[in-house]
């Protein structure tokens, strides 16, 4: 993995390293209902958990002074209050919608930092491409009709208390 992009933006001074937990699927818990006298258990339901993603990254910089502002360009880049797109180059095909979860405390070596962003993917799936599919310019026409039973829909009002 070479960097990422999140929000539409990628930093020259950011290199994703191996080991992230990119999982093929989000987090899957199923409930069960146990059946007297038969064995296991039926599934009863499905959830889905937010997918967590852990990024291990390497910071470059031409001192230690100008890491601390590479740390703040970071934190102004990664920090929002709604999920932003984030693709990874090694996966440009696939969009995750993600947020910073937890902090980012990286290891400071002369002018380099290595460290983890936490990102958790509250909309737990993957998304690619949209397409379109164009069929062509034919009209359509309805040329008959279909009786139907009259429905009546009544509104009901309670104003007073319970």
């Amino acid at each position: 993995m070479n960097s990422f992009t999140f929000d539409s933006i990628s930093k020259p001074y950011l290199t994703a390293l191996k080991g992230s937990n990119r999982q093929p699927w989000a987090p899957i818990e199923w409930t069960y209902q146990d059946v007297p006298k038969r064995p296991g258990a039926l599934p009863v339901q499905k959830n889905t958990r937010v997918r967590p993603l852990t990024i291990p990254v390497f910071l470059k910089s031409n001192s230690i002074e100008d890491l601390q502002k590479v740390k703040e360009d970071l934190a102004e880049w990664l920090i929002h209050d709604e999920p932003k797109p984030l693709i990874f180059d090694d996966e440009s095909n696939r969009i995750y919608y993600a947020v910073v979860d937890g902090s980012f405390d990286p290891d400071e070596i002369l002018k380099w930092g290595q460290g983890v962003i936490p990102f958790i993917c509250p909309d737990p799936y993957k998304y690619g491409d949209e397409e379109s599919l164009l069929l062509g310019d034919y009209p359509i026409r309805n040329e008959e009709s279909v009786k139907q039973a009259h429905k009546r829909i009544d509104k009901i009002e309670n104003k007073g208390e319970f």
